[in-house]
């Protein structure tokens, strides 16, 4: 455990409504699994506030109130979609088209691939989600929150870190009028409007999600103290987490609990941006008409499964998506990216690293570790992988991107050296070998803990094979064991080889 333990509340809500599934929802489930791996071996308390899931509708009726009364929501007439063929009006995903913005497909709320926000007046080619139809569009009478009227809270937003890349987002979307963007629409389903004269109307989806996170994070800070926040921003949820819960954020007429719980969740430590970058160019490709997006569909196929003849290595995929900042997508180009990953760092990197390195110690010492100080460049490459790491996977630093990188460029220059290695094996320099060989040895086994929360599988596999204990609470070795001087200590006796882990995709 470690002597500066603290407490973390990790949140990881839906990228996108369930209603449209997108490849880059695991994008933010990963950093925050990454994340929570790391600082749970590292000795911290870590809570994952999953928010999916809207809370009981008196508890978000209680926060319309809330806001109510600090004087967040205006009547005001909105152009709004309402589809003839199912008499009914069209909400944020009950309606299909492609964002005005970037022109990539896309719901009535937020385009996952810009992070643009959209409405009837904006989104263009829209069709009905039930039905396929041509929506009408009409003027309707709205309770909204007038972001640009909340306009100065958003740069003088106080707790967050947010990533460059929000921050870009922020002054890009600032540059011009911001919405008023509706808290309540006209449905059959829904957690009534708590205000009179709004009977029949009911609360917009992204509120009952914002209550959730709310009471998420409220919950979690209450049950165990101070914590720091770290929110992940999924993809197509930058307008939430840059614009809409900052815009939230000052509310005067709570209680000090109310007002602490509200500001712990809206304004979080440390923001982790997870969002996709925007289309090179706008799509060209035609929605049918019609017909409604075959992605809501029960029988449309999962975009993040990938083919089932050439199942992935879960870890392998893992490291991947971390590597590249990628999302798992069903496409040729993300086939041959993963597979060049796979044969490079994993199947020609580090499976054949290392069974030389085992081997070498077979031949040479019995499979018995020599007692030589490890010496040699890959000494030096172990004390720079610990700190990369490290650095990378910590909360206020987080970027699994860069813990990636960090490993692969540590397991290229480790199979480069073997040519050297070998190459003092066959001299007289008998000293120089042990110690080189010995800083390969625990160079490996430095990966194997460094990469733990990246490739928990793999990692707990290898140092199981190398006689490192592994932690009892999160089943991967524990950071302390990278401080030691030796990972595998003078004397230890490994096996002659192990099986093959990675295995490269056709």
């Amino acid at each position: 455990m470690s002597t500066h333990a603290m407490s973390y509340v990790i949140t990881s809500g839906p990228a996108v409504s369930a209603a449209e599934p997108h490849p880059g929802q695991s994008s933010a489930l990963l950093g925050a699994d990454v994340l929570e791996r790391h600082l749970r071996r590292s000795g911290h308390r870590v809570r994952h506030a999953e928010h999916g899931t809207v809370p009981r509708p008196e508890r978000v009726q209680r926060l319309f109130h809330l806001l109510a009364e600090s004087g967040a929501w205006q009547e005001r007439e909105v152009t709004v979609f309402r589809c003839g063929p199912c008499s009914r009006f069209l909400q944020e995903t009950e309606v299909r088209g492609r964002c005005w913005s970037c022109a990539a497909r896309c719901d009535g709320m937020s385009c996952p691939a810009c992070g643009r926000p959209q409405d009837a007046n904006g989104l263009t080619a829209p069709r009905c989600a039930a039905c396929g139809a041509v929506p009408t569009r009409i003027r309707r009478r709205r309770l909204v929150l007038p972001l640009e009227e909340r306009r100065a809270h958003l740069a003088t937003h106080p707790g967050q870190r947010r990533p460059p890349a929000l921050r870009r987002y922020l002054s890009e979307v600032a540059t011009g009028t911001l919405p008023a963007v509706p808290v309540s629409c006209e449905g059959a389903q829904g957690i009534p409007v708590p205000a009179a004269g709004w009977e029949g109307q009911v609360l917009a989806d992204w509120f009952g999600e914002l209550a959730g996170y709310v009471e998420a994070v409220g919950e979690l800070g209450a049950s165990g103290g101070p914590a720091q926040v770290v929110d992940f921003a999924g993809t197509g949820r930058a307008f939430l987490h840059a614009v809409l819960r900052p815009a939230l954020a000052p509310v005067n007429t709570l209680t000090l609990s109310e007002h602490q719980l509200f500001q712990g969740a809206l304004s979080p430590h440390v923001i982790v941006d997870e969002t996709a970058p925007p289309p090179a160019s706008p799509s060209t490709e035609t929605i049918p008409a019609n017909t409604p997006e075959p992605a809501g569909s029960p029988n449309a196929p999962d975009p993040t499964t990938p083919d089932p003849t050439t199942p992935p290595d879960t870890d392998a995929l893992r490291f991947h998506l971390c590597l590249t900042g990628s999302v798992p997508e069903r496409s040729a180009a993300f086939e041959r990216e993963y597979a060049e990953t796979v044969s490079t760092v994993l199947a020609q990197g580090l499976d054949a690293w290392t069974d030389t390195v085992l081997d070498l110690l077979a031949e040479d010492f019995g499979s018995v570790v020599p007692e030589a100080a490890p010496h040699g460049p890959p000494a030096a490459e172990r004390r720079e992988l610990v700190r990369r790491t490290r650095k990378a996977l910590a909360a206020e630093t987080f970027s699994p991107q860069e813990a990636a990188e960090a490993l692969a460029t540590t397991v290229d220059r480790a199979v480069a050296d073997l040519r050297q290695l070998r190459l003092l094996g066959g001299t007289e320099l008998r000293a120089a070998y042990e110690a080189r060989l010995v800083a390969h040895a625990e160079l490996l086994a430095a990966c194997a803990v460094a990469a733990a929360p990246l490739m928990p599988d793999w990692s707990a596999f290898l140092a199981g094979h190398l006689g490192i204990p592994l932690d009892e609470e999160s089943g991967i070795p524990p950071w302390s064991a990278a401080e030691t001087d030796r990972l595998v200590p003078p004397g230890t006796k490994l096996p002659e080889s192990v099986p093959v882990y990675f295995h490269e995709r056709p």
